[in-house]
């Protein structure tokens, strides 16, 4: 994949998404440009941002001290009646519980009062843009950008396999055409005497090869727009039987249903879904490799000299 590392900080560039390419970037540069982005805005609209983060401070402030003060000032009332219980012995009891309420009173207004003082004026959206604050904002846009770009590529993915290969074609065929496709691609990977059967009375079998291990192989071929059943399992094993090979296959442009897969491993049936299909055709048959696929999606870096030519990273 092209790689380019940028001039100004000697860093190979992360990626993004972009009008719908992977676009490089460097994380660093994109700091500085937030930054005196941000920085003019708020030199800008410096009264209006002082105003707005004063007014979310305050807020704050106020609920998280009164808060605070509530809970403390619970936990001093269950005091003021063990105090109170402890001065019986000097006092009335009337006067033992109320010098405790009074003791806890006074020392929830200073616990109170510490809370205020000692209250930790929090960042909000409206405060002065620091170079540390812009960091934290493009770091977090960093690991967006890393999943959005994974998940693009995965799409990609799925693209790649469909325009690399000819499976389009392939799910257009009538039965017999894709049969003989089946046995070309068969003898163009390595499988050796290659001959489709006659069509009648082949119980199935519409391809006789022998594997690359030197197995006489049985092999079914299904051009399918719906899932492969259980009765496809049935059928090979009958016509491997018969034609006396000693493994047997099923190919398909489609996909297997769950007892056909299950069936497949208790026989030994080895199954071809559209997965492996494509992979096959793409050893054989690619019209692009997946780099050069994936190279026509990224775009170079923005900026004439802020990046080198792409790089190789080990």
């Amino acid at each position: 994949m092209p790689k380019y590392r940028c001039v100004k900080h000697q860093k190979i560039m992360n990626e993004k998404i972009e009008n719908n390419k992977i676009q490089p970037y460097c994380v660093d540069c994109r700091t500085e440009e937030l930054y005196r982005e941000k920085l003019q805005d708020y030199t800008y609209n410096e009264t209006r941002y002082m105003k707005e983060h004063k007014r979310i401070v305050r807020n704050e402030r106020f609920s998280k001290v009164f808060e605070s003060s509530f809970t403390v000032l619970f936990y001093f009332i269950i005091l003021s009646f063990i105090i109170g219980s402890l001065l019986e012995g000097f006092f009335s009891l009337e006067i033992g519980a109320f010098t405790g309420i009074l003791f806890c009173l006074g020392l929830s207004f200073l616990v109170f009062i510490y809370l205020i003082v000692k209250f930790d004026e929090p960042t909000t959206i409206f405060s002065e843009p620091t170079e540390e604050i812009i960091r934290d904002i493009v770091i977090v846009e960093k690991e967006h950008n890393e999943k959005a770009v994974e998940n693009y590529k995965n799409k990609l993915q799925k693209e790649y396999a469909v325009k690399s290969t000819r499976i389009d074609e392939v799910d257009n065929m009538k039965g017999l055409e894709f049969e003989h496709f089946v046995a070309e691609l068969l003898w163009n990977i390595g499988y050796m005497n290659v001959r489709v059967t006659k069509g009648s009375g082949d119980f199935g079998v519409d391809i006789i090869a022998t594997n690359i291990k030197g197995e006489k192989t049985a092999i079914q071929c299904k051009r399918y727009k719906g899932k492969v059943g259980y009765d496809a399992i049935q059928q090979i094993l009958a016509g491997k039987t018969k034609e006396k090979c000693k493994k047997g296959m099923v190919i398909t442009n489609s996909y297997f249903t769950k007892p056909a897969f299950e069936a497949s491993k208790e026989f030994g049936i080895e199954l071809w879904s559209r997965k492996r299909l494509i992979e096959e055709m793409q050893k054989y048959e690619p019209r692009f490799t997946w780099e050069e696929f994936l190279n026509s999606y990224y775009t170079k870096p923005k900026g004439k000299p802020s990046y080198k030519n792409r790089v190789l990273v080990p």
